[in-house]
Order: C-alpha cells, then sequence, then structure tokens
C-alpha cells in the first residue's frame, strides 16, 4: 500500500465483502443467540458503541460506501502508523510442512514474513505475540 496505493477495485471488492457479510447477518438475524445481542447491549453502555438494529445499519452501509473512494482510502492509510498499530493473524494447518500438508510453514518462516514485511516499512524492531490454537 505505501509504494502503491490503494486501487479502485480493491475498494471496491472491499465494499462488497462488507455489504455481503452486513447482507448474510441481516437473512440470519433470527439465528443470533441472545448471548451476542447482550454482547452487543453491554459494549453500548460500557463504551459508548452505537446499538443498530441490522436493517437499518445495512441501509446505512449501502449508502455511506457508495461515497468512499480509493483516493480517500488511500490518504486515510498514509496517516496509519503500520509499524505499530497492527494486529496480523495467521492460520496454518495443525501440521508441520510435509506431504501431507504441504503449505504448512513453520513458526520460524512465518516470523521471516514478518521481518521482511518491518524492515521494508522501516519499522521499529518486531514484537511477536504468540498463541497456538489446537484446532
Amino acid at each position: 500500500m505505501k509504494a502503491h496505493g490503494v486501487g479502485e477495485d480493491e475498494v471496491e471488492r472491499c465494499k462488497l465483502d462488507i455489504l455481503a457479510d452486513l447482507e448474510t447477518a441481516y437473512l440470519e438475524r433470527d439465528q443470533i443467540p441472545s448471548a451476542d445481542h447482550a454482547a452487543e447491549a453491554i459494549e453500548h453502555f460500557l463504551r459508548d458503541e452505537p446499538l443498530i438494529d441490522l436493517e437499518l445499519e445495512l441501509e446505512m452501509c449501502k449508502k455511506m460506501l457508495k461515497t468512499i473512494s480509493a483516493d480517500e482510502v488511500g490518504a486515510q492509510a498514509r496517516l496509519h502508523d503500520w509499524g505499530s498499530n497492527c494486529l496480523v493473524t495467521v492460520r496454518t494447518p495443525a501440521a508441520q510442512a510435509s506431504e501431507d500438508a504441504p503449505g504448512a510453514e513453520t513458526e520460524e518462516e512465518v516470523l521471516a514474513v514478518f521481518v521482511r514485511l518491518r524492515h521494508f516499512h522501516n519499522s521499529t524492531p518486531c514484537t511477536f505475540s504468540q498463541k497456538s490454537i489446537a484446532g
């Protein structure tokens, strides 16, 4: 992003993904567990997050997403401190690389990618927090 900016096609794909997720949530709204509704209410009261009906949220997003351009996304992205304000999640198969799982990366290979990215972005030294989840 730093070297090439953000393309209009990338922004449009993101907009479509956002809308697809919201439309799916809206269609499946009757299947949302009550615990999820309770969690949203708690976030509203504790963190002053808006508590919005899914139908209204979908309609608002449809209108607002139309107004966002690749230039605006690129301008905001350039303001972001990618070196210290980023969370990256990596999911790989539990098995290490072998004939059975040829695409599985070792921990060292994954960390090496982060080190190269940090170097490319001239960021501060890497700090890693690792958590393995058996699945």
